[in-house]
Order: C-alpha cells, then structure tokens, then sequence
C-alpha cells in the first residue's frame, strides 16, 4: 500500500555522470554520483549537500557501507578511499591496487570488503586495513559473500566468492585462503549463491547457467545445466537475485523472466501487467532495459526503453521468493521523459534511484499510505500531502506538503507529520469544518518522530531518543547501551513509548518519568525469541505486542510483554496466518487487535467481498489481554478486497484503509459486530458489552451476568447472545435468549440440545439468531455436514448445498439434488434447471412430467420422455394420449416402450385380433398373450384360448380350460411344460378318470412318489412299481416325500431282496441308525462317520459298542474314523497306531504332543524315522524329542547310527557321519548301554582315523597311502568305513601320477574286497585305467543292476 512519487536531482547540466549509489542508512539516506573527477551529494529530496570531492583522479567504483553513512571509492590509480558522510572525514589506502578499482563489495554485517583491479588484484579490507591479496591474471567483476557450510569449516560471513572474466570462480576468505571452485565455458556475468543447496549458480556469456554444489571433501561438479533462451538483447542481459531461491532477468523484452530454483518453475511478468496511472501509455512496444529488487518494501522494479518505471509487490507475506505470477501485485506505473538506464535502491531505506539515457537523475520516493485516528478527526497521507476529516462532519481538508510525508502521528487534537526536510505540527480543529493552525515547523531529520505531552515532540535517533519542544530546542536526550543496538523505531500511546533495537531489546519508557526505563531483551529461558519487526504499547502502558521474524521467516504467532510480570506470552495463529499489524485500542489497555494474511486458502475461511470476488486474504483478530487470562481470542472479521489496512481500534468502531477509484485512498470505519444495531453514544451499553464480552471470553459466567443484568434493551440481549455464540457458551445463550422473550430460540436451543455436539447445538442457535456463517463455520468444525447441508437448503442456498453434498456429505446428496429441482421449480421459470436436479436426484421420471403438466409445457413433456426413452414414462405418455383421445400417438409410444401389453389391449379393444396376435408375435410377452387367450376363452374359442394361455405361461388356466372340456390329450401336452404343482392336478384328473398309467406317469414326472407307487401297488402294476423303487433308490432325496409305511415297505423289499447296500440310504435318510448299523454289520458295508456318530450319540455309554465299531472301522480301512473312536474310549496306544496308519506326519506330532505318553512318544518317533527326515531337519529335531521325552535313548543312539550310515552310504559324508555317530555316544552312555558304546566309539575313531587319512592326500601321500593299507587290514573297518572308500583313495592318488598299472591292480584288489568298482571310482578314471593297461570293459547284471567290470 504505497504511492511512488518523482523528484529530479538538481545537478548540472553539462556534467556527464559515471556512476551513483544510494546510501543504505535507515533514515535520510544520501545519493552519490561520480563525474570525471567530482563525488557529488544529494539529500533524497533531491537537493545537493553542502560538501563535495574533488580530486584530479577519475572515481572508478562507489560502495556505500550496509547500513553506516561510508562511502568507498575506488580510483583509477588504485587507491582506496572511505568518506564517512557523518563526520566529513577521509581515510585513503594507495595499496595494494596500482591500477583502476573495477569492483568494491561489503559482506552484511559490514566488517569486511573486497576490491579489485584491472588486472586481477583481489584485495581483502577490514575498514582501510588491509587484510589479504590474491592475485588472478585478469578482471574480476563479480563477488559475492556467503555463510558456506563445508565439512570441518564453521560458516562465517567473511567468505566469498568472486569470478574472472575468464570463466574461473574461486572461493577465499580473509587469511590468505583462496582455492578455484570451478570453471566455465565464456566469462561469468552474473554469480549468485544459493544457500539452501549450498551451491553457486554462474550465469556466463554464452547465455549458460550452471549451478555447482561446493564441498570440501567431493570433486565439485555441475549439477545444473540450463540454456537461456531469451529474445531481445541477448548480450545485454541483466540478472538480479530475490530472496532464497529467486532468480529474475531482463534482456530488453517486454517481459522480465524469473525462475524459481527451488521447485525448478519459472514464469514472467509482462509489461501488459502493469496498472497503468496514465490511460495514454501505450506499452505494445516498451521494453524492459533494467530491474532491482527492493527487499525492504519487497518490491521489483523495472524501468523500460519508453521511461516508465514498473512496480510489482510481493503479496505472500512470510515468502520472500514468490513461486507464481500470481504473488505479484503490479502496482501503478510511473512515467518518466527518457528510457531508465539503470536502477539503485538503498537497502535499509527502500530510495529508489534511476539513471536515464540523457543523463538525467531522478529519485522515486515511495510513500506509505497510512493513517491516524486522533481525537475529533482521522489523517491519511496521499501522493501530495495528506487530508484531515472530521469524524463528526466528515468534513475533509487537504494539506499539501513540500515533499513526500514519511509518517505521522496525533495526540489529542494536534497532529505531527515529518518528510525528508522537517517535522510539522498542527493543531486541528474538526468540530464542525476542518481547521488547522501550525503549531510548530522544525527542520529537522528524523527516522521516527511522535507527540509527547507538555509541547514535546520524541525524535528517535540510532543511540536513543531526543525530547524537543516545538521550537526545536533540545530538552533532553536519552541514550541507550551500544551493546544493545540500534534504535530501530518506536510506538507511542498516550504517556507511554516501547523503542526497539537491532539487537532485540525493548526499551519501555514512561514519558511523563524519563528517569525510569524498562529494559527487556526478547527472550526466554530457552534463548532468543527472534528479531522484532514491530511493536504497539496499550494506552496504560502495561502491555507491549510484538511481532518478530525467526531465522530470517515471519514467524506464525505473536508475542505480549507484561510489564507486570515480566514475562513474554505467545500466541499462535497457525501455520496458514502471518501477522502483519497489532494495535491496541486507544483507550481500552486490554483490548488488541492484529491484522493476518493467509499464505493458502481455507474453504471455511473463504468468503465473498463486496466485488463478490473470492478472498482468503486478509482478516482481523481481537484479543483480550489481562495478566490474568492470558490472551484469549474475542472474535474474527473478514476483510475484504478493497481493505489495505487497519489503523485503529476505537471501541466500538474499527477504522481501516480502503482502496478507492484510480490510486486513491479513503478511510472508512467499521462496526464492531457486538455493537452492530445499538446506540453507540450510550457509555452504559457500550461498557456493559464489552465487559460481557470480555468475561465470555476469559469464561467467567458469573461476572459477565453481573454486568449486563440491569439492561432491559432486547437488542442488547440479542448482540451478547450472538457473542456466547461465537465464544461457545450455550448456557449463557440461553440466559440471554431469555431476557430477549424469543420463544423461538428458546425451544431451538431445547431441541438443539439432541445433537452430541457443542457446536451443532450452537449452530442452531446461532441460525435462529440470523447468524448463517457463523452456523456454518460450526458445523464444519465438527464436520456435521448433514445439519449444514440441511441449513443450506432451509435458506434456499441449493448451490452452497449440492457443493457440500458433493465434497463432504455424499449420503445426502440426491436429497440435495431433489431440494435443488424443488427450489428451481418454483422459482425458475425456465424447467431445464430443475429438470436436471430432478435427473440428477433419480427422480426424474415421476417429477418432471408432473412438473411440466402443472406447467402446461406439452411440448417440453414430449421433448423430455423421446428424450429419456424410459419404459415407464413411454407408458405413462401412451396412456396420457390415450386418455386424451390420441390412440394412434399413444400406440406410437407404446411400441416405442415398448408395451405390447397396452397395444394388444387398445387392438382387442377395437376387435383388431389379428393385428393384435401380430405385436404379440413381433414383441412377445405373457401379458399380453394373457389378454388374446382370455379375449378366446370369453368368444367361446377354446383351444385357440388354450395356446394363448399356454403361451402366455398361465399353465394352470390353460390346464383348467382343457380339463374342463375333457381335451386329455390337451392336458398331456400341457403337463410337458407346467410346473409341477399343475402336473399333480393334472395327474390327480387322470386318476379320478381312472386312467392309471397316465395318473402315475404324471405323478412321477412331479415327483410325488408316495402317490406314484400308491396307485402301482394298489392296480397291481408290478412293472411299474419296480421303475418307481429304482427312481426311488436313485434319488436318495426323494423319500421325504414317502410316507413311513412306504418307505419300510422299500426297505423290507431290498432287504429280503439281499440288496443291504440299496437299503442302507434309505435307512439313514429315515433315521433308522440302529437298523442301518445291524444291515452294516450283516452285510459287512462300510460305515459312514455320520452313522457312526449317530449311533455313538444314542448310546454314549455303551464302551462295547463303540470299541466293536472302532474295531469294525479298522477292519474296513478307515484307520482316521478308527483313531477317533479308540481316542474316545481313551486307548491312545490304539488311536495312535491307527492314525500311523493313515500316514498322516502332521497329525501324528500333534496328537504325540498333546498325548503326552512315553509310548505314544516311542511310537511317533519310530514312524517319523521311516519318513523322509533327511530332507527337513526339523523332523531330525522332532525325533530326537520324543525319544528323550520317552527317554528311549537307546532308540535315539540307533537313530542317529541309522543317520551316520546314511550319511556315510548314501552321501559319502563322513564328517557328518561322525557327529552323528558322537550324538549316538551321548545317548549310550546316557542310557548306561556300556558295550554298545565302546562299539560306537571304535566307528567314530576309525572315521576319524580316515578323515585324517584324506587331509594326507596332498601333503603326505606316502602315510596316506600306507594308512589305507592298515586300515584294510582290520577286521571291522567295513561297519564304519567303506572300503570302497579306502581303495578310492589309493587309486584317486594314483591316477592322478598316470600310475594306471597301480591303479589297474588296486581295481583288482578292490574286487576281491567285494567292493563295487562302479559305485567307487569315478567311470571315466575305469575307462581311462582300462585303455591304458589294454584291457576290455565288461557289464554284468546283477539283482537287475548293471556293473562295470575289468577283464583281462
């Protein structure tokens, strides 16, 4: 919120300018401009100081200090000079530069610079002392200093980077340290760090940016590579550095490019963007010839070839690198004569500096447009000066000024304003016209300047403040501890002023007692709390509100200091709200207000302004703040577009900034919602509101009766009602709802108070209150978007409504859909709205033809239900015609339906039979062959009735009509088809005709045996009953139907028959178990676990039984039945057994487990032994278990003998074979089995023995050799050790020494031994022993095997 305004330096005319800086002081800043051998200064009004350089040298360079009133220059003999502006003193330095000065840089705090010369000097200052020197073989142009984090090195600020035109960058800081980092294709014009990636980002003459990541311990290399491909001027592109991420560059085009590094996108900003101030500017053809960034007002500014200078605010508050075009706000433009040559901006300060083409300085001043709320009249400042109003006429006087006004401030009736020149106080009249008489004109700079009382005027200077009186007379001065920093600025409320400092200090001075000052530093017991941005001291200044950034980032919440207590309380307002003014009411001390911005949107923080433009921008927050309660939210208002600023809180108005037409601004106050509809000059309501509102909010309900209980204005009770609303207490809701006689309200809260929720209760109330919003904003809290959705269609809102049924509330969404057509068609007169929500609610069909009838709207009902092609509603419509008397329409849409149904009764109808038959045969359906057969039946056309009815499906009336009429064999044919139900009566005719065979053939056919075999054995059809017993035996099912004389009949049939497997089913599906079991038993059949259970379960007791059965069971193979009923007569030994037999290896180890016997043990383990165990070594682990829980360690020594032959015959792995042997040991002489052992421990010995025989093989083959022979010799060596095995050896050594006739004779012996040569010795190395000793190879079978044998 800013106005720019112009002012030309007064310079000579003829003198040609080289170069210009802005000083970067915080107040007054100054312009120096360099001619051929001049240093020139001007004020920022545009004035020339009264001092001057003047040397016989040319000034090559000009640097200002950070933020001291230096200057540096660099000459072109080399020399080094700081001209302190403040004190008009000079220090020089003519070395180390012998040649002209072409860069000067200062870090950021100031402590150290870097210069350089023509030739690749590089020389490092701190002041004028001489620190370092690094020499390069040409012209470095660009430096830059930066905290780089390296490994093993601590960031400091007095590292940087600088680049040759030759395309090197190094990197060197103050202790003679200087290393090349990089270097690049082309000369470097632009270098910039990225601290986030601690990287460098070179952009070179070939129009390359490179970005490299610098490490002390890696190979630095690119690890960004981006072409430039710009229009324009390619050669003349100029680059700037916002923020942490941003980079923006101009090549005069009509647009500026930025490229946000950190989510790698980029965008432009265009020319045709920009808010013209002047409607005859034509930027079709401008371009862009120069930016700056100006981070202190975070605005970029460009100037172009046509002389306009462009602006751009950075709207995100909390970014200083926007990401999109969208978080610019182009703001108006100013024109100048002359294309803009170049751009300067003071950092601290925010002066803005161009250089035209015609060598023309002009200072841009940027003025903010604030505003002060005094006694009897409000004061906003404007481009030329600033009005005066009058709160009470609204009358307007508008004071010019002789420059651009740099603040104000009031205090009671006077008003003080300062510019760049001096400060003026004026005593203000606006009881009815604005009048104003000076009081008081003083030339005097200052960066701040506010009222104090008595005729005193509080100037704040670097070291503190100063007290002058009106005439400008010094009264006193205040100086605070260097250490302490800076002066920064100051608030000031009545007596009272909070100052802050650079270094985080609050100085809180009361004005009335300068002798006493309240220092505090803005900390806590767990370090600092950040750097202050801003403060506001309340009226009785006990409080302090502050605002502070963090690490550099706004931070999310804002502080209060009590003076009381000494202590610093936050607030916090969540990651989506930054803070951007506090400011206390001018009377109330514990009343603050802050104004946010929403960095993101928020649906329930979205409303719509005046413009009915979508907002998530700005708000006000009210606070109470007592010692007490701590900081407690009061209440939440929107701001909208048109709202720049609050600049004051007057309880019960609230006095914001608004945008008016072309770039002016007005001022504008608003009701506080509690006092909306009251009389704001009765003191009495306005203290008893704002006391009930504060004890609601600090939730004491006793006090905030107590000061309202006395008002009888219902208005009253209705406005502290909506505050126990929004501050969430019903109970006082329903005191105040009372004391209003609202019997409305009062029966919405007793109903309200079903719902589980505070807030859905709340809400209710807050609709009978007329409070839409706030109800919403509480049922989205609680996310009850089925009472919002309902609230939403009560008020007609059907829109908000079917966006929540959408989004949030699906379940109600058709409802939605169906309130929405009911709300379009009562008050849209067009139905095509209401016709889609009724499509959309699925409702369609019934409510649209209703709601085009009530119409009258014939031809859109016609429209919709072609359109729609619904069978129903072609119905509907044919029968609509048909009532009307258009038949040929109605059977149009009968057919196109279709209904044939309807057709044939209209045809019938007319006496139309054969067209009739027709659309039945065209479109069949049985209702409508129903219709023709009846239309038959009723003509007296019996059989063609029949077949209609047959056709139609209607068997029963087609089965009635032929009997009826005797047509039998009409009735056979009709029974092919009909249900059985319809075949029993069929069948139930034949038998009282007494036609037998056709009654039972029917009978069968619908399965009703019992009948079927009924009459067979009455009529003495023995044929025919034995076809019925074997459909009978065939379909166990069947029998139900039997009665139980039948069914015993069949069964003693079968039995005398012999047929006991044929009656067993019969048996069991009529529960006849005993005599089924006794038919098992004759006839030696299986049994089933079902009769075996049944039978078990008759009985239970009877252990003779089911052992007979268990055994029987056994006997018959069903080992798993078997095992079952052994376990339950608790023979374990026998269930066991049996479930061995079935093979079942998971069962047997959980029934052993859960048997717990030493036999059950013993017998699991002897079968898993005959399982594939070498394969899963978890049954190894298994065995041996049980046999040590049945301590049968006998039975595990053989197991683990069984094991080692296995490993030692099968695998011929005797080192495997000896640790089993060892396992075997264990348990033998665990088990006391003395001789055993000794047995075991002879095999173990004689496979060590020969495993340390094959460790011989290739160191000592000779007692190798003879090892094997004495082991041959033994008696025994065959229980343990192959000798196979031994000969193997002998010969494997042999042939390796092509010793064939050895190994032909070892081949020989081993024959002799009984050993297979096959199985031993590998049949290439027999092959190979055969060939060379010239002997034949046999085969011999033996035991259906074939051995390879030798031969001579």
């Amino acid at each position: 919120m800013s106005i720019y305004t112009k002012t030309p330096l007064q310079k000579k005319e003829n003198e040609k300018i080289l170069r210009l800086a802005v000083s970067n002081v915080h107040a007054n800043p100054s312009v120096a401009i360099t001619t051929s051998n001049k240093i020139y200064f001007y004020s920022e009004s545009g004035e020339k100081l009264d001092f001057e350089l003047n040397r016989s040298i040319t000034p090559t360079c000009i640097e200002w200090h950070p933020f001291q009133p230096v200057l540096t220059i660099g000459w072109d003999t080399g020399k080094v000079t700081l001209f302190n502006e403040e004190l008009r003193t000079l220090k020089e330095e003519s070395r180390p530069h012998d040649n002209p000065i072409v860069m000067l840089r200062y870090n950021a705090g100031g402590t150290r610079m870097v210069s350089s010369d023509m030739v690749g000097l590089v020389a490092v200052w701190k002041g004028i002392s001489l620190l370092a020197c690094y020499y390069k073989d040409c012209a470095v142009h660009h430096c830059i200093f930066c905290n780089i984090e390296l490994e093993g090195i601590k960031p400091t600020d007095k590292m940087f980077l600088f680049g040759c035109i030759n395309g090197v960058v190094c990197l060197a800081d103050d202790r003679n340290h200087c290393n090349v980092v990089c270097k690049v294709g082309g000369s470097v014009k632009a270098l910039m760090f990225y601290e986030q990636e601690n990287a460098v980002i070179i952009i070179t003459s070939t129009l390359l940016l490179v970005q490299f990541k610098l490490s002390s311990t890696e190979k630095v290399t690119p690890d960004k590579k981006v072409k430039f491909s710009v229009a324009g001027e390619p050669e003349n592109l100029s680059s700037i550095w916002i923020g942490s991420c941003l980079l923006a560059t101009c090549s005069n085009e009509n647009m500026i490019r930025l490229w946000h590094v950190e989510a790698d996108e980029n965008y432009v900003l265009s020319v045709f963007d920009v808010n013209e101030s002047d409607e005859a500017v034509n930027s079709a053809t401008d371009k862009i010839s120069t930016i700056a960034y100006d981070r202190r007002g975070r605005s970029l500014i460009a100037g172009t070839r046509e002389g306009r200078v462009l602006f751009w605010k950075n709207t995100i508050v909390g970014k200083d690198s926007p990401s999109e075009k969208e978080m610019w706000s182009s703001q108006p433009s100013l024109a100048l004569s002359k294309q803009i040559h170049s751009l300067v901006i003071g950092k601290n300060n925010g002066l803005i500096v161009c250089r035209q083409s015609d060598n023309e300085i002009i200072i841009i001043n940027e003025t903010k447009v604030v505003a002060k709320l005094g006694a009897t009249f409000k004061a906003i400042v404007h481009a030329s000066g600033l009005d005066i109003i009058s709160s009470e006429t609204g009358h307007t006087l508008t004071e010019q000024t002789d420059g651009p006004i740099k603040g104000i401030q009031v205090r009671d009736d006077l008003l003080l304003y300062w510019t760049s020149k001096k400060i003026e106080v004026l005593k203000v009249n606006a009881k009815d016209r604005v009048a104003v008489e000076k009081k008081a004109s003083i030339r005097i700079k200052a960066s701040a300047c506010g009222l104090a009382g008595g005729d005193s005027i509080v100037l704040a200077v670097d070291s503190g403040f100063e007290i002058v009186g009106m005439t400008g007379q010094s009264k006193e001065t205040k100086k605070f501890p260097e250490s302490e920093g800076r002066v920064m600025d100051f608030s000031l409320a009545g007596n009272f002023a909070v100052f802050w400092t650079t270094q985080s200090y609050l100085k809180i001075v009361d004005l009335t007692r300068r002798d006493k000052t309240i220092t505090k530093k803005f900390e806590d017991s767990k370090g600092a709390l950040g750097v202050i941005r801003s403060c506001a001291i309340n009226s009785d200044g006990t409080k302090v509100a502050i605002l502070s950034d963090l690490d550099g980032i706004v931070q999310h919440c804002f502080h209060v200091y009590g003076v009381d207590t000494g202590i610093f309380e936050a607030f916090e307002l969540g990651p989506d709200k930054i803070p951007i003014h506090l400011f206390w009411d001018n009377q109330e001390p514990k009343f603050l207000g802050l104004q946010t911005e929403f960095t993101k949107k928020d649906v329930s923080d979205s409303k719509e302004d005046e413009d009915g433009a979508k907002s998530t921008g700005r708000d006000l927050m009210t606070f109470f703040v007592t010692s007490e309660a701590g900081i407690k939210l009061q209440e939440r208002y929107y701001l909208g577009r048109k709202v720049e600023r609050i600049f004051g809180i007057a309880i019960p108005y609230i006095h914001t900034i608004e945008k008016g037409s072309g770039s002016k601004f007005l001022t504008h106050e608003m009701v506080m919602h509690e006092f909306e509809g009251l009389d704001l000059k009765d003191p009495t309501i306005k203290n008893s509101i704002l006391n009930f509102s504060f004890h609601i909010t600090t939730g004491n309900l006793d006090e905030a009766y107590k000061s309202v209980k006395s008002i009888q204005n219902p208005i009253v009770w209705e406005k502290m009602a909506e505050m126990c609303v929004k501050s969430k207490r019903l109970d006082v809701a329903e005191i105040c709802i009372g004391n209003m006689r609202f019997a409305r309200g009062a029966k919405a809260i007793r109903e309200a108070k079903a719902e589980p929720e505070l807030e859905s209760q709340l809400a209710m109330v807050a609709i009978q209150l007329d409070m839409p919003e706030e109800a919403a904003r509480l049922y989205e809290s609680v996310k009850r978007y089925d009472l919002l959705n309902k609230m939403y269609i009560a008020n007609g809102k059907v829109d908000k409504s079917i966006e929540v049924s959408e989004k949030l509330n699906r379940i109600s969404l058709k409802n939605s859909y169906f309130k929405a057509a009911r709300f379009y068609e009562a008050n849209d007169p067009s139905p095509a709205r209401a016709i889609e929500f009724y499509t959309k609610s699925g409702q369609a069909n019934r409510e649209v033809p209703r709601m085009l009838l009530e119409k009258n709207l014939p031809e859109d009902l016609e429209r919709f239900i072609n359109q729609n092609r619904c069978k129903e509603l072609m119905v509907w419509y044919g029968q609509l015609k048909e009532s009307e008397g258009d038949v040929d329409t109605a059977i149009e849409h009968y057919r196109a339906a279709p209904s044939t149904e309807n057709i044939v009764r209209i045809l019938l109808s007319t006496g139309d039979v054969a067209r009739a038959i027709n659309e039945c045969r065209a479109n069949p359906e049985p209702k409508a062959y129903f219709m023709i057969a009846n239309f038959y039946e009723k003509d007296g056309n019996t059989l063609q009735a029949i077949r209609f009815y047959a056709s139609a499906q209607y068997y029963s009336q087609a089965m009635r009509l032929a009997m009826a009429e005797g047509l039998e064999d009409e009735v056979m044919s009709l029974a092919k088809d009909a249900p059985s139900e319809v075949i029993a009566r069929a069948a139930g005719y034949f038998h009282r005709k007494n036609k037998v065979e056709r009654a039972i053939r029917l009978y069968r056919a619908s399965k009703h045996y019992k009948r079927a075999l009924d009459i067979a054995l009455k009529n003495n059809l023995t044929e025919m009953a034995r076809d019925i017993n074997k459909e009978i035996e065939s379909e166990e099912g069947n029998v139900v139907g039997l009665s139980t004389e039948a069914t015993n009949e069949a069964i003693n049939r079968l039995l005398d028959q012999g047929k006991g497997d044929k009656a067993l089913p019969l048996l069991m599906a009529s529960k006849q178990y005993d005599t089924a079991l006794q038919v098992c038993m004759k006839y030696n059949l299986p049994m089933s676990e079902e009769l075996v259970n049944r039978v078990v379960e008759a009985d239970p007791r009877n252990e003779e039984l089911v052992r007979k059965l268990a055994e029987k069971c056994r006997a018959h193979g069903d080992f798993e039945l078997a095992s079952k009923l052994f376990l339950r007569l608790g023979d374990k030994v026998k269930s066991m057994k049996c479930l061995i037999e079935v093979g079942d290896t998971q069962k047997i180890i959980s029934f052993a487990n859960t048997a717990r016997s030493a036999e059950i043990y013993v017998l699991a383990g002897n079968f898993l032994q005959g399982t594939d165990w070498h394969k899963d070594p978890q049954l190894v682990k298994v065995i041996t278990t049980f046999y040590s829980k049945a301590k049968a360690y006998d039975q595990i020594a053989n197991f683990f003998e069984s094991c080692a032959m296995i490993e030692v015959d099968e695998y011929r792995d005797y080192g495997k074979g000896q640790d089993a042997l060892k396992e075997a040991l264990k348990h033998c002489q665990t088990a006391g089995l003395q001789e055993r052992a000794s047995v075991v421990q002879q095999k173990i010995n004689l496979i060590a023995r020969f495993l340390e025989l094959q460790g011989l093989f290739d160191s000592r083959p000779g007692d190798m050799l003879r090892g094997c022979q004495d082991m041959l010799e033994l008696p025994n060596v065959n229980e343990a050790v192959r000798v196979g095995d031994l000969f193997s050896l002998m010969i494997e050594y042999h042939f390796e020494r092509k010793d064939y006739q050895e190994c032909y004779a070892l081949m020989k012996k081993m024959q002799e031994r009984g050993a297979s040569i096959k199985q031993f010795v590998d049949q290439e190395v027999v092959a190979a022993v055969a060939k060379a000793c010239g002997k034949k190879r046999t085969r011999k079978a033996e035991d259906d095997e074939v051995e390879e044998d030798i031969r001579d």
